[in-house]
């Protein structure tokens, strides 16, 4: 069986030092990628807490845009209220006269045919 052999050893003995250095290597390259992995993950987290810093910052400016908004659009109400209120005195003082003039109106009227009509 040796003797069969005898003229490959060379290969064979080529052959299990580059699975040997294989094995090395990929023991060395595994490491390598949990080490990229670690890194990877690092540099995942940093962007994550960026993009987290960015967002409550951009959420807290729109916060304040929409309270100055809430705060605008209730002094823009009270004063169309107000408005409301004054265009409301006005039509009332308007229909008092009229309800006067009217309610003298009718009295002159109803006096005028009680006279006129015996």
């Amino acid at each position: 069986m040796i003797e069969v052999l005898k003229p490959y050893i060379s290969e064979i003995i080529l052959g299990i030092g580059g699975l040997g250095a294989w094995l090395f290597e990929r023991k060395k390259r595994i490491q390598g990628f949990k080490q990229d992995d670690a890194d990877l993950t690092s540099k995942i987290q940093g962007i994550y807490k960026d993009m987290v810093a960015d967002s409550d910052a951009s959420l807290d400016k729109m916060r304040g845009d929409m309270e100055l908004l809430k705060k605008r659009q209730g002094e823009i109400d009270e004063q169309w209220r107000q408005k409301i209120q004054q265009v409301e005195r006005r039509w009332q003082t308007k229909y008092s006269r009229l309800q006067k003039s009217y309610n003298e109106l009718l009295k002159e009227f109803e006096e005028y045919k009680l006279a006129h009509e015996k």
